[in-house]
């Protein structure tokens, strides 16, 4: 494995949280996540490499507080995390942001939108069931405030991406939350639980997002980070990297992550987003 060489000095830890097909563990740590680190890293074995699961997020971001140099892959940029965190110049991951996922009798039944408002969906009373463990974009958050009081917003205990989407494909519930990466890594799992489902884009939010690789401030990752930058203008142009995340679109998706990966993705600069 490139992150077992060891070498003199302090390690740089990779930090990881358990979000398929992003990143988990089988019988050794899985997920585009690492994939795209072998590319990132094979110019840098001067430097002793670790990666570490945290889990969740939560505790992903509790681990860079912390003084050991430690790094992650897929972070939301935001001004107040760049006040403590060093950013990448470029983003490392392009992913659709959450969708709409209901069963295809419903669907049909809307008369299969290609996109669909939230906010009519919670004003008609359709039932959704989120994951009380997650927190989703702010603007999703604001749409679904208003009803987390109500018996229509459905939670459930932990981040229980298949739970929900069985309750959807039973018909127990009219509609989840789910990222389409997500949809499509459970299909491989689990055919039959996703066969009848569809996902579709929220008109309120941006169709595809993007995130960064960030690092807590140290002496370490300061010195890593211009590297860090140079490797990424090399490799996120190469099939391989492209490869590393186009292979968990939906088949019915792909044609528009192609796209925004040429035209937005290659193009997208540190400083290229609103604050």
């Amino acid at each position: 494995m490139l992150f077992s060489s060891v070498t003199s000095g302090q390690p740089l830890l990779w930090l990881y949280p358990d979000e398929p097909p992003q990143s988990y563990r089988l019988q050794q740590p899985a997920g585009y996540t690492f994939a795209i680190l072998e590319l990132l890293l094979q110019p840098l074995q001067q430097y002793q490499h670790q990666t570490i699961s945290t889990g969740n997020y939560a505790r992903l971001f509790k681990e860079l507080e912390k003084d050991q140099p430690a790094c992650a892959l897929g972070i939301i940029y935001t001004p107040e995390r760049a006040q403590t965190l060093l950013f990448s110049q470029s983003p490392v991951f392009l992913f659709f942001n959450v969708q709409v996922v209901m069963h295809n009798s419903l669907y049909q039944q809307l008369h299969q939108p290609q996109k669909i408002a939230l906010t009519d969906l919670l004003r008609q009373r359709y039932k959704v069931g989120i994951s009380a463990g997650r927190r989703y974009t702010a603007e999703l958050e604001h749409l679904l405030h208003p009803y987390r009081d109500q018996q229509l917003l459905q939670l459930a205990q932990g981040n229980v991406h298949s739970s929900l989407l069985q309750l959807v494909n039973l018909e127990r519930l009219d509609y989840t939350l789910e990222y389409p990466e997500m949809l499509f890594y459970i299909r491989q799992q689990q055919p039959e639980l996703v066969a009848n489902l569809v996902s579709i884009p929220i008109k309120e939010t941006d169709a595809l997002g993007v995130s960064w690789l960030a690092c807590n401030d140290t002496v370490l990752t300061r010195e890593i980070m211009p590297l860090l930058n140079q490797q990424l203008a090399r490799i996120r142009s190469r099939p391989a990297y492209y490869h590393a995340l186009a292979q968990w679109q939906l088949p019915q998706q792909l044609p528009l992550f192609e796209q925004y990966y040429q035209q937005v993705f290659l193009k997208t600069g540190l400083y290229d987003h609103a604050d």
